[in-house]
């Protein structure tokens, strides 16, 4: 009984010592701890944002394994000039009033490079044509609204802006500044938007007849 026992205590023993000998190599492995090491917001040569509207930005992490990840819901977000430009935590930026800032993402003490970001304002707004032909009842016609900003850029915000007639029974004015005749007559036309209206136009409503 007592050579049985031996026997059994030697077995355990050899069991443990190889146990331990293929569980210590993994135990022995560090788990390596994986740290940020670098942020890149996006855009990061944004177009002018203008007043009022919203710009969102997204940040990604680089890691200390070379892996990446957006990130953009945790880093903590700073604008330069809050006046110019307003961040949230969602990285969303708003534009506040004519100027420059800075956007810049933070996360354990890594800040990404900064991203210029231009803040115009609207300053005037033209339609054409601005004389144009006599319009037949009936017929269309389309009328671009152009944006001018602080800065001297140029843009088409046709579908943006509030299109109006001081004689609205003689015409239909569609979203996009496409004119129908409806009767003969005269009226005129304006573009507004964000407080600015456009100097106004004469359209001249006429019926075939006259047309001849």
């Amino acid at each position: 009984m007592k050579r049985k026992l031996r026997i059994t205590g030697y077995c355990l023993i050899i069991c443990l010592i190889a146990a331990q000998i293929l569980l210590t190599p993994a135990c022995s492995k560090k788990t390596a701890t994986r740290t940020l090491s670098s942020i890149a917001v996006t855009p990061n040569s944004p177009a002018h944002l203008v007043v009022n509207q919203v710009e969102p930005f997204t940040a990604l992490g680089t890691y200390s394994d070379k892996s990446t990840a957006d990130i953009t819901s945790q880093v903590t977000w700073t604008s330069s000039s809050p006046v110019i430009g307003v961040t949230d935590s969602s990285g969303k930026v708003i534009g506040i009033s004519a100027g420059i800032t800075n956007i810049t993402a933070t996360m354990n003490n890594i800040i990404s490079p900064p991203v210029t970001l231009t803040v115009i304002v609207l300053s005037s707004i033209t339609v054409t044509p601005n004389s144009p032909v006599n319009l037949v009842v009936g017929a269309m016609q389309q009328f671009i609204a152009t944006a001018t900003y602080s800065d001297g850029s140029m843009a088409n915000i046709s579908s943006k802006v509030t299109w109006s007639s001081i004689n609205p029974g003689l015409i239909t004015i569609g979203l996009g500044g496409m004119v129908t005749g409806l009767a003969a007559g005269t009226t005129n036309i304006t573009a507004s938007m964000d407080g600015v209206t456009s100097p106004t136009v004469s359209l001249t409503l006429v019926t075939p007849a006259m047309s001849h």
